[in-house]
């Protein structure tokens, strides 16, 4: 009746709990049961810890791209939990929100190298002014924060032309 007609059994299965669709067909095939919670582990892993972490920071600065992907998880992550098979469809936004919160650990790691690095500096811009009483050498050996290393500038450079690029 209607243009849609009435819901399968496999579809009502989705939505309430303990349902048999009365073919043994169906009730027998694994891909049809409900998700045991070591399959997500299994199927993701790492992404087992850093999702809850992407999840939340997705509710800070929210913008539409941002409610779509909460959105997107939350329902994934409800029918993945309903049947097997489904699990495929968290696994998109399962490796976006992962990605943010791998993407926030990445950020605070290099603002910690960049942050040592500029107090060092200041510390040796004031003992150099203390002991010659004159400004920080320009150029040459001098010029050298100790402990400072190339792959440090470098990653200090890709991190201001990241952010000049976001800016801009």
């Amino acid at each position: 009746k209607g243009y849609l007609g009435p819901l399968s059994a496999r579809i009502r299965g989705l939505f309430v709990e303990h349902t048999r669709t009365g073919n043994p067909l169906v009730d027998s095939v694994a891909e049809h049961q409900a998700t045991r919670n070591e399959m997500y582990y299994q199927y993701f892993h790492m992404m087992c810890y850093l999702m809850p972490i992407g999840f939340g920071a997705l509710f800070f600065n929210r913008s539409n791209a941002k409610i779509f992907m909460i959105a997107y998880t939350a329902i994934s992550g409800y029918f993945s939990r309903k049947m097997i098979r489904l699990v495929l469809i968290l696994g998109p936004s399962a490796c976006v929100v992962a990605g943010i919160a791998f993407e926030l650990v990445l950020n605070w790691s290099v603002e910690q190298l960049m942050i040592s690095d500029d107090d060092q500096e200041a510390e040796s811009d004031t003992k150099s002014k203390k002991d010659t009483g004159k400004g920080p050498k320009k150029g040459g050996k001098g010029s050298k924060v100790a402990g400072e290393f190339s792959f440090v500038r470098d990653l200090k450079k890709m991190y201001a032309e990241n952010l000049l690029m976001r800016k801009g």
